[in-house]
């Protein structure tokens, strides 16, 4: 993980979780992109407990990945 996404992944972390959240769908992400946010940065559910939902470990990695692209992208056009 690079050191954008880590900001990101504290920033979120560190925030109230109903905040986290409005924060999140304030980007408009696709589905899986705010789900995988919301659940494993404000909820801290491992990737493992993801996975009976449907997700793979790779699926998760990449929606993480694409997510927090588009939200640094978002923070650095303003």
């Amino acid at each position: 993980m690079n050191s954008q996404n880590r900001a990101i992944r504290t920033l979120l972390q560190t925030m109230a979780p109903r905040r986290a959240i409005d924060y999140i769908q304030s980007f408009q992400l696709p589905e899986v992109e705010e789900r995988v946010l919301i659940e494993c940065d404000v909820r801290r559910r491992s990737y493992a407990s993801l996975c009976p939902a449907g997700y793979s470990e790779k699926v998760i990695k990449d929606a993480k990945r694409r997510a927090y692209a588009k939200i640094a992208d978002a923070i650095k056009n303003g």
